[in-house]
């Protein structure tokens, strides 16, 4: 489901791999820097509770949590922040939108050098790299 402009809190497109057989491999899924799977996605929205419910309304799922507010329609799950828990958990403001993807490494500290690397604003934390997502033309 790719949601028109408008029609959704977020530009965003989930969708469900019929054949994932194809492409869940370790020649596929494993990478240099460690990272070997996105579980979630970030975003900010001044309201969290009625962005959540537009996402989940598609596949008639029930939002979970307060704030962050959570979608998780299959192995990702979408944490919709108001901007002053964002702040407060990540110390850093972000604008409304997506923010952000949580990715599973086998080796943080791994996947950190490699995203140093990268001109982007990546956040190092004391548990996590914060990468942040472009996602004003809806791209990430």
């Amino acid at each position: 489901m790719i949601p028109t402009i408008g029609q959704s809190p977020y530009y965003w497109n989930y969708c469900q791999h019929k054949t994932p057989q194809h492409y869940v491999r370790p020649e596929f899924t494993e990478h240099p820097n460690g990272v070997h799977s996105m579980v979630g996605v970030m975003a900010v929205h001044d309201d969290p509770a009625a962005a959540a419910a537009a996402c989940a309304e598609p596949w008639r799922l029930t939002p979970t949590a307060t704030d962050p507010v959570s979608v998780t329609p299959g192995d990702v799950t979408l944490d919709i922040f108001s901007p002053a828990v964002f702040a407060a958990r990540y110390g850093a403001s972000a604008a409304v939108g997506l923010t952000g993807l949580r990715l599973q490494s086998r080796d943080l500290s791994l996947t950190a050098s490699f995203m140093v690397l990268d001109p982007f604003g990546v956040m190092l934390l004391s548990v996590a790299v914060l990468l942040p997502v472009y996602e004003k033309q809806g791209a990430a």
